[in-house]
């Protein structure tokens, strides 16, 4: 919560957290496989904005799409990239 935004109310309203901060964290090895920059001339997909009542139900939903592999697949790559 130290990265938050709050407006007058003191709701949440956006989360201040650069590629950098999010970048560091990729010393810790669970960390390691989830951290991706993408560059956003190649995002095809429509960005929307997500409430922050409803981040906890956002980061859950299974929206992935991988052109070259399985999210199975996926999935077990981090995992072994986790142990390794």
């Amino acid at each position: 919560m130290d990265f938050a935004s709050y407006d007058a109310k003191d709701d949440i309203q956006r989360l201040r957290i650069t590629y950098d901060i999010l970048s560091a964290s990729k010393r810790l090895k669970e960390f390691k496989p989830c951290i991706k920059k993408y560059l956003t001339g190649h995002i095809q997909s429509h960005i929307l904005t997500i409430q922050p009542d409803e981040w906890d139900v956002a980061a859950f939903l299974p929206i992935q799409q991988f052109k070259k592999a399985s999210a199975n697949k996926v999935w077990q790559e981090s995992v072994e990239s986790i142990r390794n």
